[in-house]
């Protein structure tokens, strides 16, 4: 199953959500070696937390780092769950067509209005791959008017809320999972990404085909 873990704008938390997918997947059972973690970011956060977490002696599900020109099929080739971090293997050659888009977005006013760009492209609605992750949501947020209001405008929204937890970063800085870093609420919600995505891959979401949804995407999110 390929999953792309991308927001709308930069610095909305995609590297940590394509993390906390990845240990949530192994919670649920799924065998690290299984999982790629595909590092297209434009700062390599996922490598840079790889390596940290090599110099430490710790083991993560290995990471691979696309690059322009890089067939990212033949990267992902084996693999049971390839994880995307960021949109750019969609738009060239080895184009990998995701099965599941997982927007992580803060429900406070920049990141939610970038979702605007989204709007009118066939990832979005019901039936669309694309589904919202309600990300760093702080403590006194009022979820429930914000996902009401995206779900009025043509969003699906994720199940799944992930609260704003220093434990996060602390566990990419520290290269460790998600998962290992003691927050057992940070454990709960990764498990709970972890068998959503399983979940979806289990059952036909769409009857859209993988390789029509690339050519939906915003030209900006392609490069």
């Amino acid at each position: 199953m390929i999953v792309l873990c991308a927001g709308p704008k930069g610095g909305c938390g995609a590297s940590t959500l394509a993390a906390t997918v990845a240990a949530g997947l192994v919670e649920r059972g799924v065998a690290p070696h299984r999982i790629l973690l595909l590092d297209a970011g434009p700062h390599a956060t996922l490598s840079q937390w790889a390596q940290v977490a090599q110099e430490h002696g710790r083991t993560l599900p290995p990471v691979a780092r696309w690059r322009p020109g890089c067939d990212a099929a033949a990267l992902a080739r084996g693999f049971e769950h390839v994880l995307l971090d960021g949109p750019a293997p969609l738009g060239r050659g080895g184009a990998l067509p995701p099965d599941l888009w997982l927007a992580p977005v803060r429900p406070v006013g920049p990141d939610t209005w970038s979702l605007g760009q989204l709007r009118c492209t066939s990832w979005t609605g019901p039936r669309g791959r694309l589904r919202v992750v309600p990300w760093r949501v702080p403590p006194r947020a009022k979820f429930a008017p914000w996902r009401r209001a995206l779900e009025a405008d043509g969003f699906a929204v994720a199940p799944i809320l992930a609260r704003d937890r220093l434990a996060y970063a602390h566990a990419l800085a520290d290269g460790r999972l998600p998962t290992r870093a003691g927050d057992v609420a940070v454990r709960a919600e990764a498990a709970a990404l972890g068998g959503y995505v399983l979940g979806w891959g289990a059952v036909d979401r769409t009857a859209q085909p993988k390789e029509a949804v690339c050519a939906s995407l915003p030209r900006r999110l392609l490069h």
